[in-house]
């Protein structure tokens, strides 16, 4: 049986630089939307990865401990976000979020890296592809649920779509004028399930 242990750390901060309503949500002047019934937003939001990743090999070989770093993957980016919500009370709100994280890398290795059955050599360029996107579902309570003040903490479960491909191009000589060019890759999926638990606010500034 194959064995394939993954760590992953995600390290999230978010920083909403855009919001998007829908035109019904639209705020006018002197209209409070912090307990609106039904709620739908988009917002792009700056990401910070900190993931160690490990895939063992088949024949039980361990793998090669992996930062994004060492294939080339910047660990932060903008990354759009869309959420919908259902207020069914006063203090009380379920969500459900999705956050598309998804970075490419271009890299010469400087050691060998043994992924998913498949070596990489040192000195081979390598393009990576990482994706993590997340689907989430959250309920929140509000323990002060004021005119233009929410303060509460919030339980989400949800699920997170790891994938992670590795492309090199290889060249060798035989002796002769021919250089042979060979493309090998090494891919993998995998689906874990997420927990939260944390304090959130919302607050309204009046113009």
């Amino acid at each position: 049986m194959r064995s394939i242990p993954l760590s992953a750390r995600l390290l999230v901060a978010v920083l909403v630089v855009l919001s998007v309503v829908l035109p019904g949500q639209v705020e006018a002047q002197g209209v409070n939307h912090l307990y609106d019934k039904f709620q739908f937003g988009a917002a792009a939001a700056d990401v910070v990865l900190g993931s160690t990743i490990r895939i063992d090999n088949a024949d039980g070989s361990i793998g090669t401990d992996l930062d994004l770093g060492d294939l080339g993957i910047s660990k932060n980016a903008f990354a759009p976000a869309v959420g919908f919500s259902w207020r069914p009370g006063k203090r009380h709100l379920l969500a459900v979020d999705y956050l598309w994280i998804s970075r490419n890398g271009d890299k010469v290795l400087t050691d060998t890296i043994n992924f998913a059955d498949t070596s990489f050599a040192a000195g081979l360029r390598i393009k990576s592809k990482f994706s993590a996107p997340n689907l989430a579902f959250n309920y929140r309570f509000a323990f002060m649920a004021k005119e233009n003040t929410q303060l509460g903490f919030q339980v989400g479960l949800g699920l997170l779509f790891f994938k992670i491909d590795i492309d090199a191009l290889a060249a060798a000589t035989g002796g002769g004028a021919d250089t042979t060019t060979v493309s090998y890759s090494a891919s993998m999926n995998l689906t874990r399930p997420t927990a939260s638990l944390g304090l959130y606010g919302n607050f309204r500034f009046r113009g």
